[in-house]
């Protein structure tokens, strides 16, 4: 059975001033454990650098409705999926004018989260690693906000199981089209009308809305060029994660908490995250320039971020590469017509370098 937190969110809004959040999480709070009081300042946010096992100690004894109230509240405002034409067209013209990939409205990943084995649960977390863990899928941004996830499948299900039953997969299957993704439409410069797609690794199956690399066998020259601009699409969301676990030290080693609590703490973080992302001053010290990978405007060289120069990430473990073909035409078609335009209206002075040729 699948327990899991089914969201949205990008932070859409800019801070309220006037009205401080922390007062409806006190609010909230108080209402379920009064001796615990949430400091009204913003610098005051609990972004715990306590060694791994004080820091999930505290997490038991003092903060499980901490986290409830932060997504609660908070997550309200900053953590929404999109659902307007406008909204999606906007993140596509900030993903295209960064990463130079047009009609891109997300790119995303998913990571297995270690757990320790809950009291009678059998197999039902344990994955073909040999581990315990729940699976989480995020959807990332341009700016490495949060735009969806979805924490909590149990890992004794496949990684392609994982997508399969999430939200996002069947809200963008149906033809009601539940989030209002714009139609198709030309990449610039060209006539042809190409779907707007979300950017992913080897994990995801490619289909006429999500955009991946090229298997890496006997490609030609147009594909490793495509391979190499899709894979710059992506790295927003690989580090989005590494965000995550270079400023939340409770990613840095299996949790020895509940899937109840690891869902909690997931969301609530990944709330405050974008809550902190939202404000250009508190961005500067959540996330100051040099942590996230960037890319020197003249060669393309990749200068990567420091969070990488961190310990490696034990809790987070990366999914298997999708080994399904069976995608239908139109994906197809879309792909071939990135490939295209890539190597031809889109092409980049430094995009051959950058791929050994």
């Amino acid at each position: 059975m699948r327990s899991s937190y089914s969201i949205g969110g990008g932070c859409r809004a800019p801070f309220n001033k006037a009205r401080d959040p922390y007062e409806d999480i006190y609010c909230a709070k108080r209402k379920t454990c009064p001796r615990y009081q949430i400091p009204g300042n913003r610098r005051d946010v609990p972004v715990p650098f306590l060694p791994v096992s004080d820091w999930q100690e505290y997490c038991i004894s003092d903060c499980n409705e901490v986290w409830d109230a932060i997504y609660q509240v908070l997550g309200r405002q900053h953590l929404n999926t999109p659902n307007t034409v406008e909204d999606w067209r906007e993140i596509a013209t900030l993903f295209f004018s960064k990463w130079n990939i047009p009609n891109n409205i997300g790119a995303i990943d998913r990571k297995r989260i270690l757990i320790q084995k809950p009291p009678n649960a059998g197999s039902h977390f344990h994955g073909y690693k040999g581990n315990e863990s729940v699976i989480a899928l995020i959807m990332s941004g341009p700016n490495y906000e949060c735009l969806y996830a979805d924490v909590g499948t149990n890992g004794r299900n496949s990684d392609g199981h994982a997508w399969a039953r999430c939200s996002l997969k069947k809200a963008l299957d149906s033809q009601d089209n539940p989030f209002n993704i714009p139609p198709p439409f030309p990449l610039p410069g060209a006539s042809k009308a190409v779907p707007f797609v979300i950017t992913a690794d080897e994990a995801f199956s490619l289909a006429s809305y999500m955009l991946k690399p090229y298997p890496r066998k006997s490609l030609t020259v147009e594909e490793r060029i495509a391979n190499y601009r899709i894979s710059r699409g992506r790295r927003i969301s690989e580090n989005i994660l590494g965000i995550l676990a270079y400023r939340w030290r409770c990613f840095r080693a299996p949790f020895l908490l509940s899937p109840v609590k690891v869902q909690k703490i997931a969301m609530a973080v990944l709330t405050l995250h974008n809550w902190l992302n939202s404000d250009r001053f508190s961005r500067n010290v959540y996330c100051p320039p040099g942590l996230t990978d960037n890319e020197n405007p003249e060669t393309g060289e990749i200068i990567q971020g420091t969070w990488r120069d961190d310990s490696p990430l034990e809790s987070l473990v990366s999914l298997q590469p999708s080994l399904k073909h069976n995608y239908n035409r139109c994906a197809q078609e879309m792909r071939q017509e990135y490939t295209r335009w890539f190597n031809d209206e889109g092409d980049v002075p430094w995009q051959r370098k950058m791929c050994g040729l």
